[in-house]
């Protein structure tokens, strides 16, 4: 380490490039992927319900919950 930051404290413009360095191709990444596939087709579809857990669909637990019988 002794090498690298003499002294021991490490250069703060040094450490800033490094964080800005990483993160410029993640951000990069990002941005040609939804130019790629464009929001509407990575954003098309609704928050999933409990239906998605095995609990049964929104209707089915409003319906019960109100004491109606649905399906006959």
């Amino acid at each position: 380490m002794a090498v690298l930051a003499p002294g021991g404290v490490p250069d703060p413009w040094l450490t800033f490039l490094t964080e800005i360095t990483g993160a410029i191709p993640l951000v990069a990444l990002v941005v040609l992927v939804v130019l790629l596939y464009g929001r509407d087709t990575l954003a098309n579809r609704s928050v999933p319900g409990p239906e998605v857990l095995g609990l049964g669909s929104r209707a089915d637990s409003t319906a019960q919950s109100s004491g109606t019988i649905t399906g006959e």
